[in-house]
């Protein structure tokens, strides 16, 4: 198996730089190729991360988008971090035959990052495996990360590939939204997931039928803050207002993938002056939705996310995860 191997906090396009280099090095050589990552994230396992990009669902939604065929989540625990590189290799090689890796440029790995392109091409060497190593420089996750933590923009399509997204719960909310008519879904909001500044964000909702085979697309329009107009909100919340919609969606499952920062996070006078603002941003999020889907590349994106989407709706999904070390 030709495999590449690294963290991957999110799949961004550095990361797919990788993918599409093991693909074609896999049907060059007529074999097969997978990514290989870690659970959960280094980074966070050692506290330096508080939260990922994407959760094990989402990156298997990922996974199935950019067509990767093997998503292997090998065990980090304190047994791991403390493994010495070169052991590292010769155990993963004995779950599965490494033909050859494919790696960034800046690629570290092992007992206190001790292992880089030395180790990998001794080993390579020894096992006449294939070295592969693609310049990624100008991509990283920790620059993602920074974009999301100031607010999601379009811009963050370049660096993603795909719109960021998150697969959560609808849930009970203060009911606020239908007194300024404007009826939203509040979403769960999970600690170990990044989530966006707070902003009014354009957004895209796919809305399944009742067999979750079929999905259409709505235009949506998504409030990230603490409601500071009304002044009793303690927590961070996130409610979506999605557009020619009008079911109740507690506690079913929901996606947004969001499309662009319309605005920060303002308090008004009062409330006809948030109702005006609010079809404002509305008009504004079905202007990005509509631009969003006027492509056909970006329409084909959206499909094979419905596609993948569709085939985990209702399962409860669990990564497998390998521990090399039992």
């Amino acid at each position: 198996m030709i495999i590449t191997l690294g963290a991957f906090d999110g799949f961004h396009s550095g990361h797919q730089k990788l993918f599409n280099a093991a693909r074609r090095i896999a049907n060059e050589n007529r074999t097969d190729w997978g990514v290989v990552t870690f659970e959960p994230h280094p980074k966070v396992f050692m506290g330096k991360l508080k939260a990922v990009m994407f959760e094990p669902r989402e990156r298997e939604v990922l996974r199935r988008v950019l067509g990767v065929p093997h998503l292997i989540n090998i065990k980090f625990d304190d047994d791991l971090r403390n493994l010495p590189a070169l052991e590292f290799l010769e155990r993963l090689n004995n779950y599965i035959r490494i033909d050859g890796i494919v790696v960034g440029n800046n690629f570290r790995f092992g007992r206190r990052q001790e292992g880089g392109l030395d180790i990998l091409k001794n080993f390579c060497v020894e096992h006449g495996a294939g070295l592969w190593v693609v310049q990624v420089d100008f991509f990283s996750s920790a620059k993602v990360r920074r974009q999301v933590a100031h607010g999601v923009t379009n811009q963050m399509f370049f660096e993603l590939g795909y719109p960021w997204f998150l697969w959560t719960k609808v849930i009970k909310g203060s009911q606020r939204g239908r007194e300024l008519g404007y009826r939203t879904a509040n979403l769960d909001i999970k600690d170990r997931k990044l989530f966006p500044a707070e902003a009014v964000y354009a957004a895209a909702v796919p809305i399944f039928d009742n067999d979750n085979k079929n999905a259409e697309w709505h235009a949506a329009c998504v409030s990230v803050g603490y409601n500071p107009t009304f002044k009793d909100v303690k927590d961070l919340r996130a409610e979506v207002y999605i557009m020619d919609f009008n079911q109740d969606l507690y506690d079913k499952d929901i996606q947004v993938f969001f499309l662009n920062k319309l605005r920060k996070m303002k308090e008004f006078e009062n409330k006809d002056e948030l109702i005006e603002q609010i079809a404002v941003d509305v008009k504004r999020s079905r202007r990005f939705f509509n631009l969003a889907f006027k492509f056909d590349e970006r329409k084909a994106l959206f499909a094979r996310f419905a596609d993948a989407i569709s085939s985990l709706s209702g399962k409860d999904f669990k990564p497998e995860i390998i521990d090399l070390l039992n």
